[in-house]
């Protein structure tokens, strides 16, 4: 993700998220020998600020497109010395109640 390139403007977050996904969509479509339904769960990678964005979009607003799920976001912590703790979740609840040098998450 290009940190430089992410906008938090509400249209601006929904129109790319939507455009990238429901371009997966297809190109996954196109791939199979015939039509299948299937539910794309997709990983936002970014640095913490730009995964920051994304959750406070996704804690007010839903991309209504057919068998997507919200998205998930994967982040290290660290406390700048020898601790690391990862985290793995919906990008609306990616920073809720997560202290990872107290709680040893």
């Amino acid at each position: 993700m290009d940190s430089d390139k992410i906008d938090a403007n509400p249209e601006a977050i929904k129109k790319f998220l939507t455009d990238r996904l429901t371009d997966k969509i297809l190109d996954k479509q196109k791939k199979l020998a015939s039509p299948i339904e299937f539910t794309l769960v997709p990983v936002i990678w970014g640095g913490k600020e730009d995964l920051k964005v994304y959750g406070e979009y996704f804690q007010e607003h839903q991309l209504d497109l057919k068998n997507v799920h919200e998205p998930f976001g994967w982040l290290q912590f660290s406390d700048g010395k020898d601790y690391y703790a990862h985290r793995f979740s919906r990008l609306k609840n990616l920073f809720n109640d997560f202290d990872p040098v107290t709680k040893g998450e």
